[in-house]
């Protein structure tokens, strides 16, 4: 989140960019790690989607998973549109490499 990867980009296409607050954002630390070291549990699943739901709360649509292990957990919301990164750069790949 630091490096602004997805935020400056939408940003200067006037999307509005709304990220988890820090505490939000050390939960999202944790269950990460979980992931990656293959000890997540369901309780991981719906601390992500209370995450998730809160942003419905605030009128958000749409929910970037920045982190491709997260689809794990989530690959889809029955309100809010979830976007899987790690599908977007493999079509975007894929395709680059059909250009070519």
């Amino acid at each position: 989140m630091k490096k602004r990867l997805y935020e400056t980009p939408l940003e200067k296409r006037g999307i509005v960019v709304i990220k988890p607050n820090g505490l939000n954002q050390a939960k999202i630390g944790k269950i990460i790690g979980n992931l990656v070291m293959s000890r997540h549990a369901n309780t991981d699943r719906e601390a992500l989607l209370r995450i998730i739901d809160g942003f419905g709360d605030q009128n958000v649509r749409d929910v970037i998973l920045a982190c491709t292990d997260l689809q794990i957990l989530i690959p889809h919301h029955e309100k809010i549109t979830i976007y899987d990164t790690m599908k977007i750069f493999a079509d975007a790949t894929v395709k680059e490499i059909l250009r070519q």
